[in-house]
């Protein structure tokens, strides 16, 4: 399983950039991975601060106010994608 705290979204075509940051430090530092989850009505609304994780096909987000418990949202990628806006620097 990975995941933690939301820390970046960005919008990118039909599917939306999750960076985050694990809730669990390694060697006292937090790490960072990221996915891309498809771009529809729940995914729009994922803001840093929320909380997300994956493993194998199932991505799973809970928002910080928690009015949802946890809702499943279709995964894009594997772990550790780049940023858009990295590409686009290229």
């Amino acid at each position: 399983m990975v995941g933690g705290m939301v820390i970046t979204t960005i919008e990118d075509g039909d599917r939306i950039y999750v960076n985050c940051r694990e809730l669990l430090t390694h060697r006292g530092r937090p790490q960072t991975c990221a996915i891309y989850v498809d771009r529809n009505s729940d995914s729009v609304q994922i803001r840093p601060g929320d909380k997300i994780w994956w493993q194998g096909n199932r991505v799973m987000w809970t928002p910080i106010d928690r009015r949802v418990i946890e809702k499943e949202i279709p995964r894009r990628s594997y772990s550790g994608v780049s940023s858009p806006l990295a590409r686009k620097h290229l």
